[in-house]
């Protein structure tokens, strides 16, 4: 069973949070695929089930000033998380210094953020619906002036793909002050201003791959197993824009984008090859609400796509949720779901997909119901918000079926077959494509790591699996002697079938020499370690540096360049003063005397010469 995380604890005001930073540090190290969190909700739980995103944004954010262009690296985000369930999509950001969530319900259309406040105190808000503006959206449709509006291809295609894209943000919305309504801006704050284009590019990513991937759709589920990735950077206008000089006419201030980037980008094709140019602002000045160019994926005609989102908030607000996958759609060849031009297929008759505002062309209206925020049937590439409940009437992050099968879908197939996402994606029927996996599929082209594989269920043997699924339990394949196999161990065991990683390779290692000092009886493999007796007193004249410990060996005086002990030093001296006693006895004796000493002296020599016998022994023994 998936181990619940609850992350936030409750606090006395319901909307305000308390996050569980070691809770989210847990999360950070292990990056499990998918997790399920519990968040406090409405004096209720709220359970969430979040598969881990895969990919990873290398981007830049680059800022042009006074005609010069300046790059830095975009800011890590940690991990990232669709909200992967039935009734609730949306995004999840869990990093170790902030955490985000976008949390859409789809039954009945409401949103809502958590988002710090201070420290670990987070507050959950209700994105609110603006009634007061209506979506007027502008189509320059290329494709038609390329003749090339014919669907030549319709059947599915499976694939994983990458699109670029520059998000671009004019000089209003970066000066501006800050604020919750619209006209506010960033106050050149780089790190919000970026965070918010963050959130912006991940609602973009989550409505593409509800439609196209997890079947998330309205009025039919369908999976076309495509999978969007967008690789994104953000350029800034720090000194005023071009755009800038044509407020008062929509298509004029997309004419201004698209020859800026064309003919002098501030950005060049070597610093970031992008499929996509997509301006967004915050000025109400500006007579743009959404406008685009309906166009295919990575299609040159124009040079790039372009889009410009209009009227939007500072804060990850519905409308933002809405015009800028809008304006993305009609750049990935769609047209309104109010148009005449959708044909006939196994999820439409042909004609408008709904009937929320006039069609555009000759055709009959549709006789679908209206929308309601009870019913909120509403998708992205429709007006459905003009009338009634406005933004409620429409389900964020949610594009038609018919859009996805005759717009994106034959987009992406010609793009790939023209070569545009080359080795990128793979086309076919997703699946296990491993042969020797219990759910092997030979209908698979695309693997999606979903293999399974035979194993053990019986919990008393050493490998018991207890993730197995039913139809892969094969019970023969347990084994029950568990120990070490490694030959090369000091605890291999000869009768284990299953190596239980105790293998050691200590215990048997150390010195095989019995005259070392450091010796061990035990060992059965030499290590090189052993150190022998030598002298280990540094000041004697015969000290070894070697010597592992003490044989008792050492000599504390040189003589004459040779080594030698205490001993043959008191010899020597006391030989030398018993000559010297003698002469001087021999020299001090009067002439009466000499005759009876010489017999005394003869006497005394002999007592020295068996001296210096007895000297000559010990001498040799030192």
């Amino acid at each position: 069973m998936k181990t619940v995380n609850k992350i936030f604890e409750n606090t006395q005001d319901k909307n305000k949070l308390l996050l569980k930073k070691s809770k989210i540090s847990e999360i950070l190290e292990k990056k499990e695929e998918s997790i399920s969190i519990e968040i406090p909700f409405e004096n209720n739980i709220l359970q969430l089930n979040l598969e881990r995103k895969k990919n990873t944004n290398n981007g830049k954010l680059y800022s042009t000033k006074n005609g010069k262009t300046g790059a830095r690296e975009l800011n890590n985000r940690n991990e990232t998380y669709y909200i992967n369930d039935i009734i609730y999509n949306g995004f999840a950001i869990l990093g170790s210094d902030r955490v985000h969530f976008t949390i859409n319900n789809i039954n009945n259309n409401r949103s809502f953020l958590i988002d710090k406040i201070i420290n670990e105190e987070y507050e959950m808000k209700e994105i609110f619906d603006d009634k007061d503006i209506n979506f007027d959206c502008t189509v320059v449709d290329v494709l038609d002036k390329k003749n090339d509006t014919n669907i030549e291809e319709k059947q599915t295609k499976n694939a994983i793909i990458t699109i670029t894209m520059i998000y671009d943000i004019d000089y209003h919305t970066w000066t501006s002050s800050k604020g919750s309504g619209r006209n506010a801006g960033f106050a050149q704050d780089e790190e919000e201003l970026e965070f918010w284009v963050f959130l912006i590019n991940l609602d973009n990513e989550n409505a593409l791959n509800n439609g196209l991937n997890k079947g998330i759709n309205y009025p039919n589920q369908v999976n076309f197993g495509i999978f969007v990735n967008i690789l994104y950077s953000i350029h800034i206008w720090k000194t005023p824009d071009p755009m800038s000089n044509f407020l008062n006419s929509d298509q004029s201030q997309l004419n201004s984008l698209r020859i800026t980037w064309n003919n002098d980008p501030p950005i060049t094709i070597e610093d970031f090859d992008r499929d996509y140019v997509h301006l967004l602002t915050t000025n109400t000045d500006s007579d743009v609400v959404g406008i685009a160019y309906r166009v295919d994926f990575c299609d040159r005609y124009l040079g790039y796509n372009y889009a410009i989102s209009g009227l939007l908030y500072t804060s990850n607000q519905k409308w933002n949720q809405l015009v800028i996958p809008h304006e993305l759609g009609h750049n990935m060849n769609s047209y309104h779901t109010h148009s005449c031009n959708w044909q006939a297929d196994d999820y439409h008759n042909g004609g408008p997909l709904d009937n929320c505002y006039s069609t555009e062309g000759d055709c009959s209206a549709s006789t679908e119901p209206l929308p309601s925020s009870s019913n909120p049937t509403g998708t992205l590439m429709s007006y459905c918000n003009t009338f009634g409940a406005g933004l409620a009437n429409t389900t964020v992050g949610r594009y038609h079926t018919v859009v996805c099968n005759q717009a994106f879908v034959p987009a992406i197939n010609r793009a790939i077959a023209n070569g545009c996402f080359a080795n990128e994606g793979c086309i076919g029927d997703f699946g296990c494509t491993d042969p020797v996996a219990c759910n092997f599929d030979p209908d698979a082209v695309c693997d999606d790591n979903s293999c399974k594989y035979s194993g053990c269920s019986d919990q008393n043997a050493c490998n018991y699996d207890p993730t197995i699924g039913q139809d892969c339990i094969d019970n023969s394949l347990c084994l029950f002697n568990c120990g070490c196999t490694d030959t090369s161990a000091c605890n291999f065991d000869p009768d284990a079938d299953y190596d239980d990683e105790t293998c050691e390779y200590l215990s048997c290692t150390g010195c095989t020499q019995p005259s070392a000092c450091n010796y061990k009886p035990s060992a059965t493999e030499d290590d090189g370690s052993c150190v022998f007796p030598g002298c280990t007193e540094s000041s004697a004249c015969n000290y070894d540096p070697s010597a592992g410990c003490s044989d008792g060996s050492c000599k504390k005086y040189s003589f004459l360049g040779s080594c030698t002990n205490t001993n043959f030093i008191l010899v020597l001296v006391g030989l030398v003063i018993l000559i010297l006693v003698i002469i001087s006895t021999t020299s001090s004796n009067s002439r009466s005397q000499k005759k009876r000493n010489n017999i005394n002296i003869i006497k005394d020599l002999n007592e020295i010469n068996d001296k210096i016998k007895d000297l000559s022994k010990k001498l040799k023994n030192i």
